[in-house]
């Protein structure tokens, strides 16, 4: 699995970058970032949400995405999981770039 999210990163750089950026910009403007908010301002924007963590989280590899779905509960503690998969994973990417892992 690690060595094909290191593939997805290589591959899609520049994609993932952009969906963790709108997602970051959204928890921000909805001021659910460190907080214990369960649901962001509308449902639509919870659809909306969702929908681009999975994919997010499909662009990485990530595997059982509906079962994160299911035990996240509710479509900020998913988007914050997929994200936080996203920053290690992103490192990782980085540590493999410089040659620091093989």
């Amino acid at each position: 699995m690690i060595d094909e999210t290191l593939k997805r990163f290589v591959e899609n750089e520049d994609a993932l970058r952009r969906l963790s950026a709108q997602l970051n910009a959204i928890l921000t403007k909805e001021k659910v970032r460190g907080s214990s908010a369960n649901s962001f301002s509308s449902d639509a924007l919870n659809r909306f949400v969702e929908a681009k963590s999975s994919e997010l989280a499909a662009a990485m590899n990530v595997i059982a995405i509906d079962e994160l779905k299911r035990l996240s509960e509710n479509p900020v503690v998913f988007c914050k999981i997929i994200l936080s998969f996203y920053r290690r994973a992103n490192e990782l990417h980085t540590f493999y770039a410089e040659g620091r892992v093989q």
